[in-house]
């Protein structure tokens, strides 16, 4: 499942060291297997990913389905093969954007003893499908698609940072590992006190999205082209 990109991707060793590090957390993929038919053998079975398993230390805190566990993928940067519908007003009909690109950055910063940290988040994309009358020529019509698709990505990541903070109070996108890289000194000195920092930490969470094509047909899809008529 890692190899198409599915969920999160993760080595026992990586299992071990991410509930060891400072965050003392892991995000696993949630595999489920469908039963068999009933004309086929009993082993016969297929697994799936459906949602994502969340841990602290050793201990299992929550499991999350779309579209939260899109918002977390985002911000543990393993956000891959996916297609978002996105919509807006007031066009009847929707988007399908598949993400050719996403870069998700982590920039801690400490100030007058203030911890916070911005997420800086850029994807590219490519509208796949288009079930709206809009005409994806039309520069008014990218640029608003783009500003929807950013608005949706960034609500996203701000409800998976509530259900991290405000509910978990666990530090489930290695936050503490941005720190510790960054101000060695002062996380020396917070290290025991990250579970108190961290639900607390002020966050800012910035994405540019960008649509860089649109597909075979830049047109609404099954809506007969007049010239054919």
């Amino acid at each position: 499942m890692a190899n198409l990109k599915l969920g999160t991707r993760i080595t026992a060793l990586e299992l071990g060291k991410s509930i060891e590090g400072p965050g003392s957390s892991v995000i696993l993929s949630r595999m489920l297997i469908l039963p068999p038919e009933p004309d086929q053998d009993k082993l016969t079975t297929t697994p799936y990913v459906k949602g994502l398993s969340l841990y602290k230390e050793d201990r299992y805190v929550k499991t999350v389905k779309e579209p939260l566990s899109v918002g977390v993928l985002l911000l543990a940067k393993e956000l891959n093969n996916i297609i978002m519908p996105v919509e807006f007003k007031p066009l009847k009909g929707s988007f399908s954007i598949q993400p050719i690109e996403i870069q998700t950055v982590l920039k801690p910063r400490i100030v007058n003893q203030q911890w916070s940290m911005k997420v800086d988040v850029q994807t590219r994309g490519e509208v796949v499908l288009n079930t709206t009358d809009a005409d994806l020529t039309d520069p008014a019509v990218i640029t608003k698609l783009e500003q929807e698709w950013s608005a949706k990505l960034t609500t996203l990541a701000h409800d998976a940072l509530d259900m991290s903070q405000k509910e978990l109070r666990t530090d489930l996108f290695k936050f503490a590992v941005e720190f510790r890289r960054y101000y060695p000194n002062h996380w020396k000195k917070q290290e025991k006190n990250w579970e108190t920092i961290y639900p607390e930490l002020d966050v800012e969470v910035k994405v540019e999205a960008h649509v860089v094509r649109t597909g075979k047909s830049t047109g609404p899809q099954g809506i007969p082209n007049e010239d054919e008529n």
